[in-house]
């Protein structure tokens, strides 16, 4: 699909979530690396009060990912943490939950301008990444901490701690394996 095919997916798309979409342009689309596979774009919309910048994050081709994930839970995880949590996160806003608008199930989001923890840590001081060490033990527990009693139905609820850290080790452990190489980071 060329750009200028997806951007007016896009913009068609906005529009159908939300009638302040009618008619906006779609511009400067571009891929951006990271999320595991998942096919990550930003883009800016103009709704014709200037333009916002938005990220679009969706399934690859059937058989490309490296891991297999779930829009649709994610959809549901990122609006729980969203609403019952002060975790910052980007505000999730449009779903296209079957991929029927944009070819694959594809989350719309927020847009937070910024640098990947990983470039900020390999290029501060010590003292820089003991700050981002706390702060990123501050987010896990912040998830950790988050109540479980909202959780929507819609996401799995192990029963069990240690079998569902374990089949998720294992989960990892096997995708590195049937890689083509190692990768530490998995």
């Amino acid at each position: 699909m060329t750009t200028a095919e997806i951007t007016d997916k896009l913009a068609s798309f906005l529009a159908s979530q939300d009638a302040a979409n009618e008619g906006c342009k779609v511009s400067n689309y571009s891929s951006i690396p990271g999320g595991l596979s998942r096919l990550t774009a930003s883009f800016e919309v103009n709704q014709g009060s200037g333009p916002r910048r938005l990220i679009a994050r969706s399934d690859p081709p059937a058989g490309t990912a490296i891991i297999e994930s779930d829009r649709t839970a994610e959809w549901h995880l990122l609006n729980y943490l969203k609403n019952n949590t002060s975790l910052p996160i980007p505000a999730p806003l449009y779903f296209d939950k079957t991929g029927r608008h944009l070819g694959a199930p594809t989350i719309v989001s927020e847009f937070v301008d910024g640098q990947s923890l990983t470039v900020v840590a390999s290029v501060s001081e010590l003292a820089r990444r003991r700050e981002l060490y706390r702060m990123v033990a501050k987010v896990a527990a912040d998830v950790y901490n988050a109540p479980l009693s909202g959780i929507p139905s819609e996401l799995r609820h192990p029963g069990d701690w240690n079998a569902y850290m374990n089949e998720q080790i294992a989960l990892w452990a096997d995708t590195e394996k049937a890689g083509v190489g190692s990768d530490p980071f998995m």
